[in-house]
């Protein structure tokens, strides 16, 4: 966390700390704290609330957006986040397309302008969760109370890299699955919570990537209306690519 830097102008007024100053109201005197360190507790209250969801604390807006072949998506996405309390909380959205195509960018951009409205995100990827489903007998992963307790409380729940058996440990037995399943089958349909999953794998190939024809049937229903293709990959559209920047 930064460390907080009055401005000029509270800067130069006595107080007991920095951020308060001593005002005289009447013949009494009084402690206040001046507007930038209510705007600097503000933002460190922001940079956690970001960090406990795994959301980048580095500000996006559509703006930033590279390229013109998707670009809709952030308009729609715009609606989503205006939006969200009364048309799209109970929503699953499906991010699609190939690698660097700024899927999980626009992805933290949605996660970003709902916390700022005081939802509850959680960012996370698809083997994190897997691995947090499954029984862990000898205790080996301390953080899984956590990571499910998020994932199944947050008002939405981002999942990256979703049904890539490129990116997925699974068990030739299909072992995973039933956890999988029940996990996102109870929180689309029974607790009906939002859900965005960011995936390289188009819906109707989830089956063949090894997750099962149920999980396919699942996704496929929820997202049939709600499946955004991405197609401008960023490094392409990039007007100014420094190769060398980093050593300047």
């Amino acid at each position: 966390m930064s460390k907080f830097v009055p401005c000029r102008t509270c800067a130069t007024k006595e107080g007991p700390a920095k951020g308060y100053y001593f005002v005289n109201v009447e013949g009494s005197t009084f402690v206040k704290e001046c507007d930038c360190h209510k705007k600097w507790v503000a933002k460190q209250r922001l940079t956690r609330k970001l960090v406990s969801s795994n959301v980048w604390t580095t500000p996006y807006s559509p703006s930033d957006y590279v390229g013109e072949l998707s670009r809709e998506n952030l308009q729609m996405l715009q609606q989503y986040i205006d939006r969200f309390e009364d048309k799209f909380k109970d929503k699953t959205v499906y991010f699609y397309g190939g690698n660097g195509t700024q899927k999980t960018t626009v992805a933290m951009w949605v996660a970003q302008s709902l916390v700022k409205k005081n939802f509850d995100v959680y960012y996370t990827l698809m083997e994190t969760l897997t691995s947090a489903l499954l029984p862990d007998y000898n205790n080996q992963n301390p953080l899984r109370e956590e990571i499910l307790r998020r994932s199944t409380e947050a008002d939405l729940l981002v999942v990256d890299e979703s049904f890539d058996k490129s990116k997925q440990t699974l068990y030739k037995s299909g072992y995973h699955i039933p956890f999988i399943d029940r996990f996102l089958r109870e929180r689309i349909d029974v607790y009906k919570k939002a859900t965005i999953f960011i995936s390289n794998i188009a819906p109707s190939a989830i089956a063949a990537q090894g997750f099962g024809d149920s999980l396919q049937s699942l996704i496929s229903r929820n997202v049939q209306q709600a499946t955004l293709l991405f197609r401008d990959v960023y490094i392409n559209n990039c007007n100014v690519i420094d190769s060398k920047g980093i050593f300047r």
